[in-house]
């Protein structure tokens, strides 16, 4: 008998597209006319950058089921208390030290209203658009930083001026998007949407630095979890000064942290899924080193029971066997059985590892009574829970 395993797990992971246009306005300081003798450094290079970003990951909450993700969701949604939409938008090829001179965030309408508009806060925490809901949302800053145009015309995109605060230059920034007029459900399009959002941003930088960080050197996985990694690195040097450490999950980056610091946990990970991690360093002119060695890691799980079957039946005793996971955590398995559904009994246990697939069970049913029908199932422990699948029968021989 086939017994459904009891979590599937499900990783959805994409990096956003990309369009950047550099323009140069202006290069200054020169060696000519200076006084012999003075040391003149490298030339610094005013650039202006106009860069428009993608979603690279987005979903939306709703109170009135504080337990649901919809990560997957191509229509997100907005209201005054009762939904939020979220974005986040993969800014740390804007340095740390840019003048922001605007910043745009452009939202697709799918409907409309005649008041009202999209309230735009920034988020104050970390998220995953896979496990995001109600209850877990991270806080968002208040008050809005802005709020949009009536979107009076559905199929159409609203464009609205952000401060030029609203941004994380460096590492990852996202929005949470409400709806100003109570009452009112707007709806706008995700990332998974022909008409994707788009944040545009244009920044000045004046930089004689183009030389990247070193890259980090030997990532390591110190410890695993059911919900992520626990990491460490060697750390960077830069040229002039570092800024920090990217943290990338399957090429998407999730988080940043500061320079002095060189290990990162993970927090937002799907239990009993496979991940692979790497680390870039970034300096204060907004250079960014290449990837680190990479770490793959399978997130741990309790064990998941996937097969049941009574190999042979006596009148006193029976054979069973079974498949188990104990994915990744030390686990131990056993029989237990009775002449109801609630069993009562159980065989001896045994230690199946700490492995990530699934390995055989046999075990030894005895002291039974002739021609009577027994239950069973094969069950397991390990650190992070328990299998309990629903018992299948056999009979005794006369």
């Amino acid at each position: 008998m086939r017994i459904t395993t009891l979590r599937s797990a499900i990783s959805r992971m994409r990096q956003g597209l990309r369009r950047t246009k550099h323009v140069v306005a202006a290069s200054v300081l020169t060696g000519a006319a200076l006084p012999l003798g003075m040391f003149v450094g490298p030339a610094n290079a005013i650039t202006t950058n106009t860069v428009t970003l993608y979603p690279t990951s987005d979903t939306y909450i709703t109170s009135n089921s504080p337990n649901s993700n919809y990560g997957t969701s191509s229509v997100l949604y907005a209201s005054n208390t009762a939904y939020r939409a979220f974005y986040r938008f993969d800014t740390t090829q804007i340095p740390g030290s840019a003048t922001i001179n605007s910043l745009t965030l452009d939202l697709y309408n799918v409907n409309s209203h005649t008041s009202g508009g999209n309230d735009i806060y920034t988020v104050l925490g970390a998220w995953n658009e896979n496990t995001l809901t109600w209850n877990n949302a991270p806080g968002i800053s208040l008050p809005a930083k802005a709020t949009s145009a009536t979107p009076t015309s559905p199929g159409t995109y609203t464009h609205t001026s952000l401060p030029t605060s609203a941004i994380n230059a460096g590492a990852s920034t996202a929005y949470a998007i409400g709806y100003s007029t109570s009452g009112l459900q707007h709806q706008l399009s995700s990332r998974e949407n022909a008409n994707q959002p788009s944040l545009t941003v244009n920044y000045t930088t004046t930089t004689s630095d183009d030389t990247a960080p070193s890259v980090p050197g030997s990532l390591t996985s110190t410890a695993l979890s059911d919900t992520g990694a626990s990491l460490s690195w060697s750390a960077s040097t830069d040229n002039n000064a570092l800024d920090g450490y990217n943290i990338y999950r399957d090429g998407e980056i999730i988080d940043g942290v500061s320079p002095s610091t060189t290990t990162y946990t993970d927090t937002s990970a799907t239990p009993a899924t496979s991940y692979t991690y790497t680390v870039r360093a970034f300096d204060l002119s907004g250079n960014v080193s290449n990837d680190s060695n990479s770490v793959s890691v399978r997130t741990t799980w309790h064990p998941t029971t996937s097969d049941m079957v009574v190999v042979s039946v006596g009148s006193t005793s029976a054979s069973v066997t079974g498949y188990m996971n104990p994915n990744g955590l030390s686990t131990t398995a056993n029989f237990a059985y009775g002449t109801t559904s609630s069993l009562g009994s159980t065989t001896s246990n045994q230690n199946i590892g700490s492995g990530t697939t699934a390995v055989q069970v046999n075990g030894t049913i005895t002291g039974l009574s002739p021609n009577t029908t027994y239950y069973f199932r094969l069950q397991g422990t390990n650190s992070s829970g328990g299998s309990y699948p629903n018992p299948i029968t056999f009979t005794t021989a006369p």
